[in-house]
């Protein structure tokens, strides 16, 4: 169940996207001439002229001059006359430039996008779900047969304890998120478009508490009817500060990789997971100056639950990718009815376990 981490990420170091503390609009101004010392020296690069493009010895495409630098006065290697008979086809000789059918334009090329981990029946999600439907078909069967006998109503609570759990692991695994989301590769293109163009959210966030020891009186009855009564004293959490800020920084960009582009799948599920990063160490240091002050500003009892992240509106964390538009068995209805039948566990197991998964970053360049 490792794998449903909130679509958080925290602050990066700079990765291979950092760059300098400069607006990439502003204008760049004149470039400086170059010195003679950057140009380089021509008696240096004279020896480049003389070198083969393709590599191999240098050949010249002529005979050497003489010495005296006379014009080359003689024969052709190969000389004869030019050809003048008639055209094998019976027509007029060409004259002109050569006429060429222009070439059609090339196919845009698209990137395969992340790496495709290999469809996998056994997961974690699969195997909660398969023991909590197994648990609750064996109970439903024990009440219809009669077994339960006198404990009857307690089978019914355990059954319906172990059936409410069962249908939450159903519709909160990444499979049932995902196919809340089925995509075709049109609605994906257009869906990550928007994400590259959403501007993100950082947010911090602080909750301070104490603890206080209070008391109470409880009463029991013992075996024998007697009523009895004690004095407990007990710890309880008391929250007495909440604070929320938003970071306004100066712009941001998007740097993510390619997008989600699998032609040979007919399905893939995408796990798309937002990453902050910064353009320089600059606006690194702009937000841990911004956060560490937000959270002393607001540190105001014995105990703090501090959180700082990033978030992008629209972003869902699971996407089902189905290029078949019938969508089969990979819909939300399937889904919905197979887990309400006590069938979510071979559904889990054999439609949605043999998608392959992949997993897209949304990288996100701030700048202060």
């Amino acid at each position: 169940m490792a794998d449903d981490d909130p679509i958080t990420a925290f602050a990066i170091p700079p990765s291979k996207w950092a760059l300098s503390d400069e607006d990439p609009h502003a204008d760049p101004g004149p470039s400086p001439r170059p010195t003679p010392s950057q140009v380089g020296s021509p008696k240096a690069d004279a020896s480049a002229e003389r070198a083969p493009l393709l590599g191999g010895d240098f050949s010249p495409s002529a005979p050497p001059l003489p010495s005296s630098h006379e014009p080359y006065m003689g024969t052709l290697p190969s000389s004869q006359e030019p050809y003048a008979g008639p055209l094998p086809s019976g027509q007029a000789p060409y004259e002109g430039a050569a006429k060429q059918a222009p070439l059609p334009p090339p196919p845009p090329f698209r990137d395969v996008g992340p790496a495709v981990i290999a469809p996998s029946s056994y997961s974690g999600w699969c195997f909660g779900i398969c023991v909590f439907n197994a648990a609750a078909v064996a109970m439903l069967v024990c009440l219809a047969s009669g077994a339960a006998g006198a404990s009857s109503a307690s089978f019914g609570g355990a059954f319906g304890g172990c059936y409410v759990l069962y249908l939450a692991l159903c519709f909160c695994s990444p499979s049932g998120r995902a196919l809340r989301n089925v995509m075709s590769q049109r609605e994906l293109d257009a869906y990550v478009h928007r994400l590259r163009h959403a501007r993100p959210v950082v947010e911090a966030t602080i909750q301070c508490y104490h603890y206080e020891t209070r008391h109470r009186r409880e009463s029991h009855t013992d075996k024998d009817g007697n009523r009895h009564h004690r004095h407990v004293r007990y710890t309880e959490r008391v929250n007495t500060h909440f604070a929320r800020e938003r970071w306004a920084y100066a712009w941001s960009r998007d740097v993510s990789g390619p997008p989600v582009y699998q032609p040979h799948l007919a399905a893939l599920r995408v796990r798309i997971k937002a990453v902050q990063d910064f353009t320089g160490a600059g606006a690194r240091a702009a937000f841990d100056a911004w956060r560490e002050s937000f959270f002393w500003r607001n540190a105001r009892d014995a105990y703090q639950e501090r959180s700082c992240k990033m978030t992008v509106p629209g972003l869902e964390g699971y996407v089902m990718l189905q290029r078949d538009e019938g969508r089969g068995l990979l819909s939300p209805g399937w889904h919905f009815a197979a887990s309400l039948c006590l069938l979510g566990g071979i559904y889990e197991a054999a439609v949605v376990g043999e998608v392959p998964t992949t997993k897209w970053l949304l990288v996100k360049q701030l700048h202060a």
